[in-house]
């Protein structure tokens, strides 16, 4: 039977046509070794959108300021970053007002954590921005972290890594008047994301669009090549991370 659930992961999943002209103006990098290095390069050729892909082996706290002037063409694909969801997530958390934000992160034990943990930082930093991060602890299969964005809210993170286990984001924010919560499952599987409002007399649970970070990437991209298209921010917002990170305080005791 065709439902549709069904349609809509075949539809995440299918190629993007781009026409000849301007695949040739698209260039995909795999953010291993010196990634801005070669992204420099490629975007010394006028018109051209770079695509990096931020994979297990990538350094994202990289130094990207031979990139400066060219950051609104280059494209993160990364873990949730990007995703569909985050869209309806923003407005759900603005209308929540005043809240806490819990955010837990799974891992498979056989993952690095680096690049999830970048991933869901940049997705924390897409739904609002962060102003400060705090590390708490850390070891080798788990690290709990704080951090505040622009609008105030107070965020504790948890990122676990545990054998057999699938990746998950989930984010859940509380306060006097109700509950927001998303949950992002493994970005590889055709799985949507879900998103629960809970305001005491109404309470939705919706399946959000999904959509494979590698095709969200790829279809942002060839909407840069678009003259009225607003610069991406991603390289930017990677850079503001990166500012966070050096200050953040050193981890306490490992925890095991």
């Amino acid at each position: 039977m065709i439902t549709t659930s069904t349609t809509r992961s075949a539809r995440a999943t299918l190629p993007l046509t781009i026409d000849p002209e301007h695949a040739r103006q698209l260039v995909a990098l795999d953010g291993t070794g010196p990634w801005p290095h070669r992204a420099a390069a490629e975007l010394a050729r006028e018109g051209t959108i770079v695509v990096v892909t931020l994979g297990a082996s990538s350094n994202p706290s990289l130094d990207t300021r031979e990139l400066d002037g060219q950051a609104g063409r280059i494209i993160l694909d990364a873990p949730w970053s990007n995703s569909p969801a985050l869209e309806p997530t923003r407005e759900a958390l603005q209308s929540l007002g005043e809240s806490h934000l819990d955010v837990q992160i799974r891992i498979p034990a056989e993952d690095p954590m680096t690049v999830r943990l970048w991933g869901a930082l940049l997705t924390l930093d897409a739904l609002e921005p962060l102003t400060e991060l705090r590390l708490d602890a850390a070891g080798e299969h788990n690290l709990l972290a704080r951090a505040t964005n622009a609008a105030g809210r107070e965020i504790a993170l948890t990122v676990v890594r545990s054998a057999g286990s699938s990746p998950q984001m989930r984010l859940r924010a509380l306060s006097e008047t109700g509950r927001v919560e998303l949950i992002l499952p493994d970005e590889r599987i055709a799985r949507p994301a879900r998103l629960i409002v809970d305001r005491g007399a109404v309470r939705t649970d919706e399946e959000l669009p999904w959509e494979t970070p590698s095709r969200t990437a790829w279809r942002r991209a060839r909407a840069l090549l678009d003259a009225d298209h607003p610069a991406a921010a991603d390289l930017d917002r990677l850079r503001h991370l990166q500012n966070l990170f050096q200050r953040w305080n050193s981890p306490s005791e490992p925890r095991a």
